[in-house]
């Protein structure tokens, strides 16, 4: 039988190999045969149809066994054997790894020689083992030259046209991992795993030239533009293909898959895709194809499938039979350039031998990029000249070119944003690097749209509204609050029942579909907040004024309200566009002290509330009350139905009057927050319900899809070993098992860090519409345990809602009477395919947001850091043999990689400390050595500020997942420029230090 026959009778069979790679920090990755890893130590698979093979072992004597093997198997280098696993590929190999002068330079290297290292490599690539060989540990491995790149079928832009429209080709959204960028994953609808293209389909050889040459981390260098952010940032659009030879192969991928690794869910999908390019490169090479690789990508399907969908739910099945497998793909085309190659973003220096000029990227997956100095702005020439030695600028650029055969991309300065390590021109790095708009300045026609000011409610607002300025409606909001979007309302009818209403401003009344105003909402698509400034989605006459719900004037507002028993129970909705008068203005602290008993008044510091005529504050207090018995109802209703919640730590900054952060504290969701925010939540369900029952074809939800069961499988798997125990069969299980902990586990640390764990295999929650999923199985909300979500609560701050005020206003109107068409086109309603587009770019720009706004954040800790090191606790989530150590940070919600290399052991000389690594119980013990401690910033580092209950350690120390140990947290700046990054080492018992000043409690 031929191949392709049995590729047409099996067109995915799962096969076993053996795999001998060398892995510093992680398991053994599956690799195609004889291509290049992490490290550039290569590899090699052998595999045979209907064969499954045994584990390699280890004899008494040393050597490793030859086992029988194919005899057309290709030959190879061996590698230490650090990590191997058994595991699953498909079809059978043909050993089209090396090439012939691969494998001549090898027979010259390995001739006379008869080393264990080419025993080991002939075992490798010969066969597959039927006896337990054996594993021998090996000197360095002779070098050879860099293997070619897998062949990939060229396809045409027809080709690809054709591909997409039989369903043999498949798109989707790439995402790199910046910690590991040898890594890239994209997610396809109907599979429980990500998608895995490893190094070999993502890079190119200029890219690994541009790592040799200087830039970071080595093979860390990726192509034109590509994202670089952790937790898989989006770039653009690309297709792919499989490896091999046409079949999806499931292979394990243990580094990416582990709930202690970076994260690779899926963010939000990238901007609205644009044409197929004319032209694209040709396919023959992987080189030419990560040229231009950005977004996402695409699998083929093998001949023999019936539909794209079959082959998703063939490919399923074998993941769900194999737990430790893991599909891969190749990319074969882009469809759409990554908008970053237009703001690459980084530090400006020169070369001191050269003194050629380099843009060294903030992104840690950009390689350096050569600058032609007679193109630079006189200004950036003016700054440069003025620097010291220690100084490096910061610059906003582009890419002017990447091609093959280039060490490194040539990049185009365009503007100075300030001096690196400078607060604001960090914060102002951050934008520039996400193309969020800075400051919140609005173009001359966009203010055109907005109403002459003074503005008063007329008698053409109030025709079609209820007016509820009767009703007592307060807002309740962060201290700090100017834009107000919501507000609520309770009254009490009866037995038991109330009247609640929440009162959401009316945005879409200002901002007119098709005006500029909506078009720069669009574009913007959401407010970015930050630790000292907000840049607001609307003009600040808007936000701030016209639209709040402030307190003392009438305001147009789009309101539901529910007349529902003392438990929660709906009895009746009413949905409508109404007039309000809020009267009065009340912070979360407010509330809370009359939740707990006490009066705002007497407490110091707490701005004093301001009535409007005609309410009490007692009144407003039985309100409060009222509200928040409902809300408990609420709650506890929606966590009976499956509901999961995920706290992780928020830090809030205290600055001094030159805008530095001098503290900072976590913090603390309270009964107010959760008051209100069951409220919201109830309001944004019930809006879902009423536009998907009206308009099933073209609804703006929100879906949140479900996580790996495999991850959370392993996770629990790992921690059920520890005594922990997570049922995670449903999200309502394993919000119990998380509650169970609390209740049992008086450590918090324990508890924060657990929570953390179970929050990496989360998926992201995004906007879609309705139109462009058939399945509404799909539609769901994990987490809220809701078949039905949207926004409808933040339309000041959120383009998203603004949308769905628009459809719910329509839905209304059809529900009245009124053509659903009409209706639709009346409040401005997209299509499917647009509305789609737009919840594309929402997803987009919430991702951005959001990258600026822990960006900002993350800016701050390291400034205050850098000043005042802190010691605190640290729990271990990972442990990398001896070398190093994954904790998490509790008191500032950080994630961090010790290295043992940082750590020191105290006394009048100090020396290093050694890590000893039990694999069999997963231990690691640390200990001081005999040498003298290398690592200078550590041996003089004190902390400044040592968290309440934190105490220094003695050596010998044993380390396993979820052990404790105390860190002195710092920051440091590399000299060349880099950015600079949080850094740890051990707060171990030694000499007398200065005594350090407490830190407060987090609450």
């Amino acid at each position: 039988m031929s191949k392709n026959d049995r590729l047409k009778s099996h067109p995915i069979h799962v096969e076993e190999v053996q795999l001998v790679v060398e892995s510093s920090h992680q398991s053994a990755q599956a690799t195609p045969p004889a291509q290049k890893g992490r490290r550039g130590i290569l590899v090699a698979a052998a595999a045979k149809a209907k064969h499954t093979t045994s584990e390699p072992g280890v004899t008494s004597g040393g050597r490793r066994k030859h086992s029988d093997a194919e005899p057309d198997s290709p030959k190879t280098t061996a590698v230490t054997p650090k990590a191997q696993q058994t595991l699953p590929a498909c079809a059978k190999s043909k050993g089209q790894g090396l090439g012939s002068g691969s494998k001549q330079h090898h027979a010259k290297k390995a001739a006379g020689k008869k080393s264990q290292a080419a025993a080991v490599a002939a075992q490798v690539h010969q066969g597959v083992s039927k006896s337990e060989p054996k594993v021998l540990s090996l000197p360095r491995p002779p070098t050879l030259p860099p293997p070619r790149a897998p062949s990939i079928k060229k396809y045409s832009p027809a080709d690809l046209q054709q591909g997409l429209k039989r369903g043999t080709l498949f798109r989707a959204v790439i995402r790199y991992n910046a910690s590991d960028t040898s890594q890239a994953f994209a997610t396809l609808p109907g599979l429980s795993h990500d998608i895995l293209i490893k190094d070999w389909y993502v890079r190119s050889e200029p890219a690994r030239g541009a790592g040799k040459a200087g830039g970071p981390a080595g093979a860390g260098a990726t192509r034109e533009g590509t994202p670089a952010k952790a937790a898989g940032q989006p770039g653009a659009k690309t297709l792919a293909a499989p490896s091999g030879s046409g079949a999806v192969v499931p292979v394990p991928q243990p580094g990416a898959s582990s709930p202690h690794g970076s994260k690779d869910h899926p963010e939000a999908e990238g901007p609205k895709q644009a044409a197929l390019p004319s032209t694209l490169p040709g396919t023959d090479s992987v080189h030419q194809l990560a040229s231009q690789l950005d977004k996402s990508l695409v699998l083929e399907p093998a001949p023999s499938a019936a539909s794209p969908q079959a082959l998703l739910g063939h490919l399923q099945l074998l993941l769900s039979r194999n737990p430790s497998a893991r599909a891969t793909g190749a990319v074969v085309g882009i469809l759409q350039p990554s908008p970053r190659r237009e703001r690459v973003v980084g530090m400006l220096l020169a070369d001191p031998r050269t003194r050629q000029l380099c843009l060294v990227p903030k992104s840690p997956c950009l390689p350096r990029m050569s600058v032609d100095a007679s193109r630079l702005p006189a200004s950036i020439k003016r700054a440069m000249a003025a620097a010291t030695g220690t100084q490096h600028l910061l610059v906003s650029g582009r890419v002017l070119q990447w091609k093959d055969g280039m060490e490194c991309p040539t990049a185009e300065v365009r503007g100075s944003l300030g001096q690196a390590g400078d607060l604001l021109s960090e914060t102002a790095a951050c934008l520039a690097s996400e193309g969020v708009t800075q400051g919140d300045s609005f173009d001359s026609k966009v203010m055109a749209c907005l109403p002459q000011t003074p503005w008063r409610i007329g008698e053409e607002e109030c025709a079609g509204r209820r007016d509820l300025r009767s009703a007592r409606t307060f807002s309740i909001d962060p201290p700090t609050a100017r834009d107000l979007d919501d507000a609520l309302s309770i009254q009490e009818l009866g037995g038991g029942s109330y009247r609640v209403g929440v009162h959401i401003a009316d945005v879409s009344h200002f901002v007119r579909h098709a005006t500029e105003l909506d078009e720069e909402a669009l574009t913007r698509s959401t407010s970015v907040y930050m630790v000292h400034n907000v840049i607001p989605m609307l003009p600040r006459l808007l936000c701030e004024e016209l639209c709040s719900l402030n307190a003392g004037v009438d305001r147009l507002a789009f309101s539901i309200v529910w007349d529902m028993g003392a438990n929660g129970s709906i009895r009746s909705t009413w949905i409508g566009r109404s007039i309000i008068h809020s009267c009065a203005k009340l912070s979360y602290l407010h509330v809370q002290e009359v939740l707990e008993g006490r009066e705002p008044a007497d407490c110091p510091g707490l701005t004093p509330v301001v009535l409007t005529p005609g309410h009490t504050w007692e009144e407003i207090k039985r309100d409060c009350l009222a509200l928040h018995a409902l809300a408990k109802a609420l709650r506890a209703a929606r966590f009976q139905r499956g509901a999961l919640r995920l706290d992780n730590t928020k830090l809030s900054f205290a600055l001094d009057e030159a805008g530095n952060p001098v503290d900072c504290t976590a913090e603390i969701q309270t009964d107010a927050n959760r008051l209100v925010e069951e409220f919201m939540l109830l309001a944004n369900t019930t809006a879902a319900n009423k536009i998907a029952d009206v308009f099933p074809d073209r609804a703006l939800l929100r879906r949140h899809p479900a996580p790996s069961p495999s991850k959370l499988t392993q996770l629990a798997g790992q921690l059920e070993a520890l005594n922990v125990t997570l049922d995670v069969r449903t999200a309502g299980s394993l919000q119990a098992s998380l509650e169970r902990l609390r209740a049992t586990h008086s450590d918090a640390n324990l508890v924060s860090a657990v929570t953390q764990m179970v929050t990496k295999p989360m998926m992201t929650a995004a906007y879609f519409c309705t139109g462009t999923s058939e399945d509404a199985s799909g539609w769901g909300h994990y987490a809220l345990a809701a078949p039905r979500y949207t926004h409808f609560t933040s339309p000041i701050r959120r383009y998203p809602d603004v949308a769905v005020h628009r459809q719910l206003a329509a839905a209304l109107e059809v529900e009245a009477g009124a053509e659903p068409a009409v209706a639709l086109q009346r409040w401005g309603c997209p299509e499917a395919e647009e509305l789609e587009r737009i919840a594309l770019h929402c997803n987009e720009r919430k991702s951005a947001a959001k990258a600026v706004q822990d960006g900002v954040l993350h800016l701050h800790l390291l400034q205050m850091l850098e000043r005042k090191p802190h010691a605190c606790w640290a729990v271990v989530v990972g442990v990398g043999g001896p070398r190093y150590l994954d904790v998490y940070i509790p008191l500032i919600g950080k994630e961090l990689r010790v290295q043992v290399s940082d750590l020191v052991a105290p006394g009048p000389s100090p020396r290093n400390v050694v890590g000893a690594w039990d694999k069999q119980d997963m231990r690691l013990t640390l200990s001081a050595g005999q040498q003298e401690a290398e690592a200078e910033w550590a041996k003089a580092l004190r902390p400044a500020v040592v968290a309440p209950g934190v105490e220094s350690a003695c050596l010998p120390l044993t380390l396993r997942l979820l052990s404790q140990l105390p860190l002195i947290v710092t920051s440091k700046t590399r000299g060349d420029g880099s950015p600079a990054y949080l850094i740890a080492t051990a707060y171990l018992a030694g000499p007398a230090v200065t005594q350090p000043t407490p830190m407060l409690d987090q609450a």
